[in-house]
């Protein structure tokens, strides 16, 4: 494994931890003490030599060496993320509540979003959808988008409360992004109305596109203009097909 990793190539990285029941522990002992002496080596493969150590701190389950290792000095985002990825592959839920804590409150940045998923995947297998609906009303209203709203929406309806969080919901995303959301429930036309007073679901999406996409003119004129305007051999295709069936 060290030959294979160190010397043969460095693109492959063979993990101990997958091979730790057929190396057994003499093998394990053979393989701690060769990348010992390859850290001595100059111009030893830093990368590699740090993926090793990392992963015999996850086999050995030595919380200090794990977040000394794969948390560093702490000051990113990307350590925190690590250091909780480690525990939950450890079944450590309390060490991944903990480090995802931490994180949130002290990082900021798009990723931070993996750290609330990791937390609310301890409370969901504790059985905890209070936990996890607070968690994702926290993340939406610090980091409001189309992903957040979602996740909140399904935290919510999973305890019945999607109508109470539901306006704070919309209310908290811009409004660039409240355009990708749908709306609070379809049209339904009332009971006795027909022909071209009930709209069918196609035409409800086309007055969909016309409001969404902002057309100079209105209603389903305006929506074929616009087709065909993006789409000229598409219109042209269709001329030809109505003269010839009118022959």
């Amino acid at each position: 494994m060290v030959k294979f990793r160190f010397a043969d190539q460095d693109f492959f990285e063979v993990d101990p931890v997958r091979y730790a029941g057929a190396l057994g522990e003499d093998g394990l002992a053979a393989y701690r003490q060769a990348v010992a002496q390859y850290a001595q080596y100059t111009g030893a493969d830093l990368f590699a030599l740090r993926y090793a150590r990392e992963r015999l701190a996850i086999l050995d389950g030595d919380v200090e060496a794990i977040v000394s290792e794969l948390g560093g000095d702490l000051s990113t985002l990307y350590q925190f993320i690590r250091v909780a990825e480690a525990m939950a592959e450890l079944g450590l839920d309390d060490e991944v509540l903990a480090w995802c804590t931490r994180g949130i409150a002290q990082t900021s940045g798009w990723q931070v979003s993996q750290l609330y998923d990791l937390a609310c995947g301890v409370h969901a297998r504790r059985e905890q959808p209070l936990e996890v609906l607070a968690l994702r009303r926290a993340q939406h209203e610090r980091m409001p988008s189309s992903s957040t709203y979602r996740a909140l929406r399904a935290a919510a309806e999973a305890r019945g409360a999607w109508p109470v969080e539901r306006v704070a919901a919309r209310a908290t995303l811009p409004a660039e992004r409240l355009m990708l959301v749908p709306k609070a429930a379809p049209f339904v036309p009332p009971r006795g109305h027909s022909g071209d007073c009930v709209l069918t679901q196609s035409r409800v999406s086309a007055a969909a596109g016309v409001r969404a996409f902002g057309f100079a003119n209105s209603g389903a004129k305006g929506f074929a203009r616009h087709s065909v305007a993006k789409a000229p051999q598409r219109g042209r295709h269709r001329g030809r097909t109505r003269r010839a069936l009118a022959r």
